[in-house]
């Protein structure tokens, strides 16, 4: 609000200097701070700051003005209340504040004291002024993070909810596919294969709900961004539809270290965020363009729309969680958030370019893989996969408290393999212990009513046969079953899931040795 000179309090004339004594007083007990002398009127009268950049005018501006004529009638007559408060009661008063100064928006803390002048003619108002911006940022910071604490419990139990049954879904879809064969109609076999999409389309959104708690089960490989470019497109559906039409420049570029599942949600939150930035009304003239181009040693991936734009005022918090200008049933502020936080775990940068009017430019660059980092296996045909594990049927136990996925995994694995299944995690481990070697594989849910997952392992390793068991998991939503996963050397499968994947997995854990 003032300015200091060398580190010595300005006075506009000797009526109200402050002696030695003073002075000492007022820089002791606010170090670092901005002290200010103003009259009942709000008028500056000295001024003593450590850092000039906090003075929204240099002092020659700011010496005989008043604090309206300064900071405007909105703040200015907040202070000048204030003053005449302080001199009328001769009470101390504070006041917190936000204001544009010489090293940006600051956020201020003060707290105003009476002072008596030396020759006993009235009071005076003798303002300290702390900065506070960092511990406002900090408090701000603590909120989100509680905020997203609790958002993710939410999301880690509503996930769950909704994997339970997606997965009894894509299994009996699976059973159906089997029972039709290639023999029938195209429109079976379409109506099949619309509903197997959307399930997939539900397991990628449930999946993104993980992305608001930490997570160290990250599998990064070598991959074609295209091939992530492609599956956030098929699962945009229609957002376009009416606003624009879309652009596609995927130029071949070198691979990149990266999640999959992962990257796609990126470029999904993209696409939808592009989509929604113009308005509906002509397609024909507005586009959406997605683009890969490989420069400078990275690979960039650029969402490009002809939209509104984003307001300049703005731009700075678009990343921040919770961040909107959407309306209340638009969006949650979220999308950005989550995609910054998927791209810097991928070792990479968001470059955002925007201009009110203009559309915006978001671009994703990422490294490029490891030379010798393998690159993702491409999946095997269904009928190989299913070939080879039927030259070995195994016995498997299947253990969950949700009868619908129990039945559907029965009616799946039972013409490959002998299945058992327990609907109750004592029931299971009764099976267990009656003999030991009776299954070759354990299917167990994480999550049950009874005994979960983590001590039915444990019971299982001190029977010396935790090699053979595989947790199926709808979501961690306990910081207990969270650090189960985090340490836990056991192979583990997220519902919903494929069957060829869990076919997979079940030859492979069964041909695992106990440890020596």
């Amino acid at each position: 609000m003032g300015e200091g000179v060398n580190g010595q309090l300005v006075r506009a004339d000797d009526e109200t200097a402050f002696d030695l004594e003073e002075r000492l007083q007022i820089l002791t007990a606010f170090a670092g701070g901005i002290v200010f002398e103003f009259d009942g009127d709000g008028r500056y009268l000295r001024i003593w700051a450590g850092d000039t950049k906090l003075l929204v005018r240099p002092e020659a501006q700011l010496i005989g003005r008043t604090v309206v004529e300064v900071l405007g009638p909105s703040l200015g007559e907040k202070f000048r209340a204030m003053f005449r408060r302080v001199i009328e009661t001769s009470t101390p008063a504070a006041l917190e504040y936000s204001l544009d100064v010489g090293a940006g928006r600051r956020s201020f803390s003060c707290q105003a004291r009476p002072h008596r002048r030396r020759n006993g003619r009235g009071l005076t108002v003798t303002l300290f002024v702390r900065d506070v911006t960092e511990q406002k940022e900090l408090q701000a910071k603590l909120v989100q993070h509680e905020r997203l604490a609790s958002l993710g419990m939410i999301a880690a139990g509503v996930g769950h909810e909704i994997r339970q049954p997606l997965a009894f879904m894509q299994s009996s879809m699976e059973v159906l596919g089997r029972e039709v064969g290639a023999d029938a109609p195209p429109a079976v076999r379409e109506s099949l294969a619309n509903v197997e999409n959307g399930a997939r389309r539900i397991g990628a959104i449930v999946a993104s709900l993980d992305l608001l708690r930490p997570r160290t089960d990250r599998v990064m490989r070598p991959l074609d961004v295209r091939r992530a470019v492609e599956a956030a497109l098929d699962l945009s559906g229609n957002a376009l539809e009416g606003r624009a039409h879309l652009v596609r420049l995927l130029r071949e570029v070198p691979l990149v270290s990266g999640e999959e599942g992962e990257l796609c949600q990126v470029f999904l939150n993209l696409l939808l965020n592009a989509a929604q930035a113009i308005p509906p009304g002509d397609p024909v003239h507005n586009a959406v363009t997605i683009e890969t181009s490989y420069r400078g040693g990275a690979v960039h991936i650029a969402v490009r729309d002809t939209g509104v734009g984003i307001p300049t005022g703005i731009r700075e918090h678009i990343l921040e969680p919770f961040f909107t200008t959407k309306e209340a049933n638009e969006g949650t502020g979220l999308g950005l958030y989550i995609t910054s936080r998927i791209v810097e775990s991928h070792r990479g940068k968001l470059e955002i370019e925007s201009s009110p009017g203009n559309g915006t430019t978001i671009t994703v660059v990422l490294p490029v893989a490891n030379a010798s980092e393998k690159p993702e296996p491409m999946p095997e045909a269904t009928t190989a996969i299913r070939a080879r594990i039927q030259r070995r049927r195994l016995s498997v136990l299947v253990v969950d408290d949700e009868p619908r996925v129990l039945e559907s995994l029965r009616l799946v694995l039972d013409g490959v393999h002998r299945v058992v299944t327990a609907d109750r995690a004592s029931e299971g481990l009764e099976l267990l212990r009656e003999d030991p070697s009776r299954f070759d594989v354990v299917l167990c849910d994480l999550t049950m009513a009874d005994t979960d997952g983590i001590a039915f392992f444990e019971e299982m390793s001190k029977m010396k046969i935790a090699h053979r068991f595989i947790v199926m998991t709808g979501g961690a939503f306990t910081d207990r079953a969270q650090q189960f996963l985090d340490r836990c050397v056991c192979p583990t499968i997220d519902k919903p899931f494929m069957i060829d994947d869990l076919l997979a997995l079940l030859e492979s854990v069964a041909q695992r040795r106990a440890p020596s």
